[in-house]
């Protein structure tokens, strides 16, 4: 939760959900990239959109500035980064960070000062306020970071599932398992030895991705409350939930509308069926040829 959900505050501050400041922030008042350095460490690009000009004067006269706060629960990694600028460009350690982090950006003062602006709704015509330093000016909208998720493999099924062969002799049916970082197939150990042979040769790459991988990933999503959010959910919920919510391809789908859960897992493996049969077409002319 963020401090704007928790806190209120005895003088006017700008953000994008309140009017105590006219305009407020933009809706998309903060975008954010991460890249990949040389040493492995994570590299933070941030852009922050302010335009009040109260604020962008107090900035420029050094009595303000930017502070970005960033929270690594699982690693208590907890760090403040002040700058004039609107663009943070923050290089956070590899070993370090883990699991679900969250970053906050503000306009703090740097000094007490009066504090007045014509941009202050007309509750607050003709006031001043006393500022401390410290005070939050602007609160702009949070964001988090999920760096157990691999960015780079987010479209290979393999970074949410996982097939194995039974430990059981007698097992004849496929399990799923939904409890760890990964779906878990778990398969008969003869339909596991027929899948080894087949599961290398890409024509058939397509064929299984529609049947055992969609299979499970349509049950693993039925079967999820999604609209409850915690660090405590498993890494390919939280791999699914990243997609859905940052990939163009699934605007206007949300993963609690069952209706939509077969459109979901088709675009989350690539569309298999249309791979699947546009293999099988190729294999026949192949044969035909």
């Amino acid at each position: 939760m963020s401090l704007s959900n928790v806190i209120s505050y005895p003088y006017p501050v700008l953000t994008s959900y309140g009017d105590d400041v006219i305009p407020p922030l933009s809706e998309n008042n903060v975008l954010s990239s991460m890249s990949i350095d040389e040493k492995g460490d994570y590299i933070l690009s941030t852009t922050c959109d302010l335009k009040d000009p109260t604020l962008l004067q107090l900035i420029a006269a050094n009595t303000a500035e930017f502070m970005m706060e960033i929270d690594c629960k699982n690693s208590f990694y907890r760090r403040s980064v002040r700058q004039s600028g609107n663009i943070f460009n923050v290089n956070l350690p590899r070993k370090i960070m883990a699991g679900r982090t969250s970053f906050n950006i503000f306009v703090v003062a740097k000094e007490n000062f009066k504090y007045a602006s014509p941009n202050f709704h007309t509750d607050y015509e003709g006031q001043s306020f006393d500022i401390e330093k410290g005070d939050v000016l602007a609160i702009f909208d949070s964001f988090m970071y999920d760096f157990d998720i691999v960015y780079s493999k987010l479209k290979a099924y393999s970074s949410i599932m996982s097939i194995r062969k039974s430990d059981n002799e007698s097992c004849s049916e496929i399990k799923y398992l939904f409890d760890s970082d990964k779906i878990i197939v778990e398969m008969p150990q003869v339909m596991f030895d027929a899948y080894n042979q087949f599961k290398l040769d890409r024509r058939y790459t397509a064929a299984m991705h529609a049947s055992v991988v969609q299979n499970a990933l349509l049950t693993a999503l039925l079967q999820e409350d999604w609209s409850s959010d915690s660090d405590d959910d498993h890494l390919w919920k939280r791999t699914i939930k990243y997609r859905v919510a940052h990939e163009e391809q699934f605007e206007g789908l949300q993963l609690d509308d069952k209706e939509n859960m077969a459109i979901i897992v088709q675009k989350l493996l690539g569309n298999p069926v249309e791979r699947m049969f546009e293999g099988f077409k190729q294999n026949v002319f192949e044969t035909d040829g």
